[in-house]
């Protein structure tokens, strides 16, 4: 489920703000990112070079909780006061392989690192308060390789609170760093991202406190965790037009919103270079 709260109900709404101004366009492109031969992992765009510029790796332990003014998120001022932004269209287009191109674009809630590859006691974290989408409703949770650990076989959980305040919730145990979007494995790399499941009927998080490995990847490496809540995915084309949704609902892009994309190009080795083009209206 994902929670996506929406004043816009008609068309002439759009079209009222479009006549008055009230829009952004925003071009963004990342580098190439190499994946690994196997499985064609899903990639977070946060360190690669391009536009915006590339970000650090987060504070480790309790994290960081990123906004737009942090260097790596979509550079896109906040809207007028008393505005709400919604998104309409969302593109993203590889320099091959173009129509197996698929692109999530993310409001990164919180992130962390430091994590290790070799223990299997609980990691304590304890993340930081979150400052949008703070109900949890909506929110999910993501493994980020910063360094790469070893290979090693490994199941992670993750505990959580929920979207209702229950603590001591715990997602699916998943192969680490092995769990990709064509359930290959293969040896984690830089910036793979993994996708954790929530407890069964949960659809939202508010906070992480620990993590634990069930054993030894026999390589620390550098690892952490994410808070993010997801605005839209493209399809293989890249491409996405949200006012086709409208019905549904158009997704929010909250003020001070540190958007970021993670990228998937099934059956290759490498993602090459992606440009693409969000819009938004402001009502």
């Amino acid at each position: 489920m994902c929670y996506m709260p929406s004043k816009i109900s008609n068309y002439d709404q759009i079209i009222n703000a479009l006549a008055s101004g009230s829009f952004l366009k925003y071009f963004w492109h990342k580098d190439t990112q190499t994946t690994d031969l196997i499985s064609a992992s899903p990639m977070f765009g946060w360190r690669v070079a391009g536009i915006p510029a590339a970000g650090s790796v987060p504070a480790t332990g309790s994290g960081t909780v990123p906004t737009s003014a942090t260097t790596g998120a979509f550079v896109i001022q906040n809207p007028a006061a008393g505005k709400q932004r919604y998104l309409t269209n969302v593109a993203g287009m590889g320099s091959d392989n173009l129509l197996q191109c698929q692109v999530t674009l993310i409001d990164v809630l919180w992130f962390n690192s430091g994590l290790s590859g070799t223990l299997t006691s609980s990691q304590t974290i304890n993340s930081t308060a979150l400052t949008r989408y703070t109900t949890g409703k909506g929110n999910y949770i993501a493994a980020i390789c910063w360094t790469a650990t070893g290979a090693t076989a490994s199941n992670i959980t993750v505990s959580y609170t929920n979207e209702n305040g229950t603590s001591g919730r715990t997602t699916v145990s998943t192969g680490f760093f092995t769990g990709h979007f064509s359930y290959g494995s293969g040896a984690p790399v830089a910036d793979q991202v993994q996708i954790l499941p929530l407890q069964d009927g949960d659809y939202g998080v508010q906070s992480i406190q620990s993590a634990t490995l069930s054993a030894s990847t026999l390589t620390a490496g550098d690892w952490g965790l994410m808070i993010y809540h997801p605005i839209s995915i493209s399809d293989r084309r890249g491409l996405f037009n949200q006012i086709n949704q409208l019905g549904d609902g158009l997704p929010e892009v909250m003020s001070d919103a540190c958007l970021n994309v993670i990228r998937v190009i099934p059956n290759s080795t490498t993602i090459n270079k992606t440009a693409g083009l969000i819009t938004m209206v402001d009502v």
